[in-house]
C-alpha cells in the first residue's frame, strides 16, 4: 500500500469584476487517509480562506495583522468542526452498508445492497463508521473534456450557474461552446475504502447523479464494486480514471433526496 497522501490547497481566482473564487483543490488523488482527517482539513482550510476574504474587505481589517486574523479564524473553524463532526456521525445509515463491508463474497454483497438507498448525509456518516472499523479513505476524480475541444481555448474558469456564462481569463469560445464544455465533459468521482487487501468502491458519474443514465427512469445513484468482484484495485482505479470504463453490470444504489436533473456541478 502506498504512503498516505493528503495534498490539498485553496486556489484563489480573481474574477473580472473584483470578486474572487476560492477553490478547495487536491493536488492529485486523496489516497489512504483517515476520512475524518480529510474532512476536517477541507472544512477548516476552506473556512479560514473564506473568512479571511470577507474580513479583509472590511475597512477596520487593516488594524490587525493577517496572521492574527487567520489565527482567530482557525480557532473558530476547529471549534465549529468538532460540533459538525459530531452531528455528521450521528446521522446514521442503512445497515446494508455496514453488512456489505463484512459480506464474504460478491453474491452476498449484491444481496445486501439490493434496494439499498441512502442520502448524502447518511453516506458521510457511513464513511466515519468505516474509519472507526479500520478502513482508510481514498478519493479519485477523473475529468475528460469532449473530443475535438482544443483545451488551449479554455479560460481559467467557467461558471455556468449564471446567464450568460461567467468566465475568468481569456477565451474565444462562444456562450454555447462554453456550456458544451460543462455539459459534455465526462466526470467520475470514486470513493475507496481499504483495509489490508480488502477494498470497497462507491462511485458516481455526473450522468448518474443527474439521472441521465438509464436506470429506474432516471433515478440518481451510485455504483458499487469491491475486491470480491474479480478485479484488482489497480485495474479498478485505472478503469475509473480513464475516459471510458468497462466494469460490467454493477449494483446501483439510489441516492435519496437528490432529484433527477439537479445540478451536480456547473463550474470548471
Amino acid at each position: 500500500m502506498p504512503d498516505c497522501l493528503i495534498s490539498m490547497s485553496i486556489i484563489r481566482v480573481n474574477d473580472n469584476s473584483g470578486g474572487v473564487y476560492l477553490i478547495n483543490n487536491s493536488d492529485g488523488p486523496i489516497e489512504f487517509v483517515r476520512f475524518s482527517e480529510f474532512r476536517k482539513r477541507r472544512y477548516v482550510e476552506g473556512s479560514v480562506a473564506t473568512g479571511y476574504e470577507l474580513i479583509k474587505r472590511e475597512p477596520k481589517s487593516s488594524d490587525f495583522s493577517e496572521s492574527a486574523i487567520r489565527a482567530t479564524l482557525l480557532g473558530k473553524a476547529e471549534s465549529d468542526w468538532a460540533e459538525l463532526e459530531t452531528e455528521m456521525r450521528s446521522k446514521g445509515f442503512p445497515n446494508a452498508l455496514k453488512w456489505t463491508l463484512s459480506a464474504p463474497n460478491k453474491r452476498r454483497q449484491k444481496q445486501q445492497l439490493k434496494q439499498c438507498s441512502f442520502s448524502a448525509d447518511e453516506f458521510i456518516s457511513f464513511l466515519f463508521y468505516a474509519e472507526d472499523e479500520g478502513y482508510l479513505y481514498s478519493q479519485y476524480l477523473a475529468q475528460h473534456n469532449h473530443r475535438g475541444l482544443n483545451e488551449d481555448d479554455l479560460p481559467e474558469l467557467i461558471d455556468a450557474n449564471t446567464t450568460p456564462t461567467r468566465v475568468v481569463g481569456e477565451t474565444a469560445l462562444t456562450e454555447g461552446q462554453l456550456r458544451q464544455v460543462i455539459s459534455d465533459r465526462s466526470v467520475v468521482v470514486s470513493t475507496f475504502l481499504d483495509k489490508g487487501d480488502e477494498w470497497h468502491c462507491f462511485f458516481a458519474t455526473y450522468e448518474s447523479l443527474k439521472g441521465e443514465e438509464n436506470w429506474q427512469d432516471g433515478t440518481p445513484h451510485f455504483h458499487y464494486l469491491s475486491d470480491k468482484f474479480g478485479i484488482s484495485r489497480e485495474e479498478a482505479v485505472r478503469q475509473l480514471t480513464s475516459r471510458k470504463y468497462h466494469l460490467g453490470s454493477l449494483p446501483h444504489l439510489k441516492i435519496d433526496g437528490y432529484e433527477a436533473g439537479q445540478k451536480s456541478d456547473e463550474s470548471a
